[in-house]
């Protein structure tokens, strides 16, 4: 069995077919992999899956937004997170911001969101 080439340039592991310039870190991966990506993206059904897998939607992610602040707008995903964790409403990301905080200023949600 021959042994792994080097890449052309010599700059790179020896993993075949490696894509130099393309990597992700453990933390973006959690991200994508988690509630607050499918908030984000609006995906109910992956939000109702983690918060059926006793997912915390209080749980910050790594940059310390929640799934609420996460979730952009889209009044299904945070009424159900708020009828997971009404508490949500009170919790302040690492600036001090309330999810309401983050929100367009003519969004339908600032009455849902008001403490």
């Amino acid at each position: 069995m021959a042994a792994p080439q080097p890449c052309a340039d010599s700059s790179c592991c020896s993993h075949p077919g490696a894509v130099p310039g393309v990597q992700q870190t453990l933390e973006e991966m959690d991200f994508e992999r988690g509630i607050w990506s499918a908030a984000l993206n609006g995906d109910l059904g992956r939000v109702k899956y983690f918060i059926q897998k006793a997912t915390d939607p209080s749980q910050p992610d790594s940059a310390g937004y929640t799934a609420l602040a996460a979730e952009k707008g889209h009044e299904d995903i945070c009424s159900l997170l708020l009828q997971h964790s009404p508490a949500l409403k009170a919790v302040r990301d690492r600036k001090a911001r309330l999810a309401c905080d983050l929100l367009p200023c003519n969004s339908g949600l600032r009455d849902l969101l008001a403490i």
